[in-house]
């Protein structure tokens, strides 16, 4: 589209820059952090991905990470705005449902998140249920 090359090489350069600016930044930002409390908590069988329980999970790992308090509003907004999801309401709690589980896996690439056992669930390092039956 654009005819002068001098012009061209210097837009695939800025273009290039920011991109390379975009990974870095995702790859430390609260964002990745939230995604891989997301991706833990799914690989939990029977776990539901309540705003309130990422928000307690993040804490646990990551609050001492962070000046300011970290609340579920705070992870609410970071899992809207800055990741593209949209938790329902289900009887007054707010929930990931199984339509954006299913957007995880495109965010996990975006962001370099490994994603764990999702689909079958199978993880074999945990043994709690099988000794519990």
């Amino acid at each position: 589209m654009i005819s002068d090359a001098s012009l061209r090489s210097k837009a695939i350069a800025y273009i290039a820059k920011v991109n390379e600016d975009l990974v870095e930044e995702r790859s430390e930002a609260a964002e990745a952090q939230v995604l891989q409390v997301i991706r833990d908590l799914v690989a939990q069988p029977g776990a539901r991905l309540a705003i309130q329980d990422i928000t307690r999970e993040f804490v646990r790992r990551y609050g001492d990470d962070y000046e300011r308090r970290v609340t579920p509003r705070w992870i609410g907004s970071l899992v809207r705005r800055r990741l593209g999801l949209k938790p329902s309401r289900s009887t007054g709690i707010f929930t990931l449902g199984p339509e954006e589980v299913a957007r995880l896996a495109s965010l996990y690439k975006r962001f370099g998140i490994e994603p764990v056992g999702t689909e079958g669930n199978d993880t074999p390092g945990e043994q709690a249920p099988d000794a519990a039956a």
